[in-house]
């Protein structure tokens, strides 16, 4: 149930790359291939099944890297949580398949904030944790001091997100390495093989992507990971930490039981840091937490009124709560009838976000917002000089570089909602300036007060909050998203029957690509959406017609 929080929207301004601040982000996850569906049986006394299932990132019918889960693997795995002490409702005992059978009450309804498990301390891993794991073995071993660890981490990764996350796999791939002797091998056992999030996009697929930050995100993570790994000295720690947890598990090197090759190459640290990131969840005080089994659950947006009326979503730490003895506590967060799965809301996190460090793209996603290209945007260079000199004075246009004229860009990136929404100020103070109207003599009272500089009560009524800049705001909205719409080199029924083709080949690059091509089916379908907001259908140039359909995935 990683937490994916991230400040609402980052890459490209848009989602947070490493998704994280805890209730300004609100924790967000993702769909992962093994998912626990916790669903009511229809019977007259109701009983909660927590069934654990294979659930794929991607929207396709089966997914090739996912694990193959048995009965058995999910009999292991559900029997080990509550023999370390995790609790799911209030149980009855096993079903048929490895399924636990909770009571439920009468009722045959699951509301929301009902508690739904708590996962103990003895199995929740944090960066804290592994660090004094790693220290207290050091100590035992005379070996590589923690605080060459840390050293090592900070220098190679700036984010303490993505530090978090190399801890915990560091952590992974330690115990990997002890085979069938670690105590954490149920758990193992029920992680993907493979997670496509950005950074394992090959060329080709960050080519059909068409974003070119995003792209760039991409190659640099890759570059920063191999980085560290080859040259930084993280192999050199994640060989060492494998050495002293075999030893004190009681292993020596050369036992069978210890598979050292295959979870102690770069491949694996990739593997497990993209895990990490997945998956895991952050509380308050931005710490990410690895919590078996609450990280299984798998996305849905919740609508609810806040967030039908334009308001923030719930906070994930509404339903998430670390209790006294350093137990993790997962409630629900909808009222959920029964037969039904159970789903969470991530929180407001854009699509470029679950893309980036979850692997997935949802099928549905209030919060997610489509990037207008800078070019298309009115530049400052049309705006009076007396009002550009005002909105670089009070920030709303931030130069990049004194020796060029400032750009569009230079007031931040805009990125609309299926509902036209723009929710940057800075953006939607700066569209109001380009849209003054000479005709009315509404450029010319905004030149004058411009001039009274100190005057910026009188400067926000003139230039940015003048009658009818919202309608004007809104009219420039729904104008570049069907201009970005129309002007893409390829349509959204030809994109969509990319997709259902990707999806049904069984490849990893296959599985990228389709990826790739679903995230811009949905930046496609937010922009025609945004176009059509006041329920005019967007008609494009005449080679383009086929652009205004809509088809369902």
């Amino acid at each position: 149930m990683a937490q994916r929080s991230g400040t609402k929207k980052k890459p490209r301004q848009r989602a947070s790359p490493t998704k994280q601040s805890a209730d300004n982000n609100k924790s967000s996850r993702s769909s992962k291939p093994s998912a626990t569906v916790l669903s009511l049986l229809s019977i007259p006394v109701a009983i909660l099944v927590v069934s654990l299932k294979i659930k794929e990132y991607l929207p396709s019918p089966s997914k090739p890297n996912a694990p193959e889960h048995h009965n058995n693997d999910i009999s292991d795995f559900l029997a080990w949580f509550k023999d370390r002490g995790g609790s799911i409702s209030s149980s009855d005992g096993a079903g048929n398949g490895g399924d636990i059978v909770v009571s439920g009450g009468r009722q045959n309804v699951i509301s929301k904030s009902d508690e739904l498990f708590t996962v103990p301390r003895s199995i929740i891993v944090s960066a804290r944790s592994v660090i004094d794991r790693f220290a207290s073995l050091s100590r035992q071993n005379n070996s590589i001091a923690s605080g060459d660890m840390e050293r090592i981490v900070s220098l190679s990764f700036q984010s303490p997100l993505v530090q978090q996350d190399v801890y915990l796999s560091l952590h992974l791939m330690a115990e990997c390495s002890l085979g069938t002797a670690s105590k954490l091998l149920p758990y193992l056992r029920m992680l993907p093989t493979d997670v496509p999030r950005l950074d394992t996009f090959d060329e080709e697929a960050l080519e059909v992507l068409r974003d070119d930050y995003l792209a760039t995100l991409a190659r640099q993570s890759r570059e920063e990971l191999s980085t560290a790994w080859h040259k930084n000295g993280v192999k050199d720690i994640a060989l060492q930490m494998a050495r002293m947890v075999a030893i004190d598990s009681g292993l020596s090197l050369e036992d069978e039981a210890v598979s050292r090759d295959d979870c102690l190459t770069f491949e694996s640290f990739h593997r497990f840091v993209a895990i990490a990131s997945s998956r895991a969840m952050i509380l308050e005080g931005g710490t990410k937490y690895l919590a078996p089994l609450a990280d299984m659950m798998n996305y849905m947006p919740r609508y609810d009124n806040n967030r039908a009326a334009g308001g923030t979503n719930e906070s994930f730490l509404t339903y998430h709560s670390r209790n006294s003895d350093g137990s993790i506590t997962v409630r629900a967060d909808r009222n959920v009838v029964a037969g039904n799965q159970i789903f969470e809301d991530y929180g407001e996190t854009d699509n470029s976000l679950f893309l980036e460090a979850f692997g997935f793209v949802p099928n549905a996603n209030p919060s997610h917002c489509a990037v207008i290209p800078p070019e298309i945007i009115p530049q400052p260079s049309s705006l009076p000089v007396e009002l550009l000199d005002v909105l670089i004075e009070q920030g709303i246009v931030i130069s990049s570089s004194p020796d060029h004229p400032p750009s569009a860009s230079d007031a931040g990136t805009l990125c609309i909602s299926a509902e036209g929404v723009v929710t940057d100020e800075r953006m939607r103070t700066y569209l109001a300036t380009t849209q003054l109207d000479e005709k009315e003599g509404q450029k010319q009272k905004c030149i004058n007060a411009c001039r009274r500089r100190k005057e910026t009560e009188l400067i926000t009524r003139q230039c940015t909050a003048y009658p009818g800049h919202r309608e004007a705001v809104e009219t420039l909205i729904r104008n570049l998203a069907r201009q970005t719409y129309c002007e893409a080199s390829t349509t959204i029924g030809e994109d969509t029957a990319l997709l259902q083709q990707r999806q049904l080949d069984d490849s990893r690059q296959d599985s990228s690509m389709a990826l790739a091509v679903k995230f811009l089916v949905e930046e496609k379908r937010t922009l025609l959406s945004a176009a059509e907001a006041t329920g005019k259908p967007v008609v494009c140039s005449s080679e383009h017609d086929n652009r205004a359909t809509n088809p369902e995935l």
